[in-house]
């Protein structure tokens, strides 16, 4: 009238962060066992001859192993069970829109910095400003946030940053470094020696224009002529 004893040794009530192949190992005695067989998530029952060990595919996510024995005489083990979980996939990170290029220049005291990130089971977000010389900012969020807005930037300084995410089970990716600098101050310029002062008449078909420009990180030079 007693039932075949059964024990699952795995898997155990824990995380598995390396693969979605598992071992089923576990002991089932009986004086006159017959058979064995398990289920994942009250799926389809698989059998498992001669009541020996194997191995089971599944996916990220969490699980629960149902595993059965009987006996010839039709007593039947239908209680043991374990719950786990499955997280073999490194997060994925990548920067998104408003984010500067690498190499860029910026002409606000604020750095925007979007990313994407691709991971259900978020441990923590590091986001992480650098200067040519220190650790500027470094904010860290326990959940997934894909923004931040570095402020307090400074003139004529070149920053560095990065981010990275770690899941659960201690999976961490990271985002390429990018360079932006900080130039604040506006181009001066100004009308140079032998400019035609405004409001003269001149008797030729030509205009001589020259200019001074005082900027250290020139870009280009416009010159429009209207009537």
């Amino acid at each position: 009238i007693t039932p075949p004893s059964l024990t699952i040794i795995e898997p155990q009530n824990k995380t598995y962060s390396y693969n979605t192949s598992l071992e089923l190992n576990y002991t089932a005695s009986d004086l006159h066992l017959q058979s064995c067989w398990y289920n994942l998530d009250n799926g389809n029952n698989i059998s498992l001859p001669d009541c020996q060990n194997t191995t089971f595919d599944t996916t990220d996510g969490s699980h629960t192993l149902y595993l059965y024995a009987n006996d010839s005489l039709g007593n039947t083990n239908n209680t043991e069970r374990v719950t786990f979980f499955v997280d073999s996939t490194f997060p994925l990170i990548d920067f998104a829109g408003q984010t500067p290029s690498n190499g860029s220049y910026i002409n606000t005291d604020f750095l925007i910095v979007n990313v994407s990130i691709i991971e259900d089971n978020v441990e923590n977000v590091t986001y992480e400003l650098y200067n040519s010389t220190s650790l500027v900012n470094r904010t860290i969020y326990y959940n997934k946030v894909e923004f931040i807005n570095f402020t307090g930037l400074i003139h004529n300084v070149t920053y560095f940053y990065n981010v990275s995410v770690v899941d659960i089970v201690n999976h961490k990716n990271t985002t390429e470094t990018r360079s932006v600098f900080v130039d604040l101050i506006k181009p001066l310029i100004a009308y140079g020696s032998g400019t035609e002062s405004d409001g003269a008449n001149v008797s030729r078909n030509w205009i001589y224009v020259s200019v001074s420009v005082t900027e250290s990180n020139f870009a280009n030079i416009t010159y429009k002529l209207y009537n």
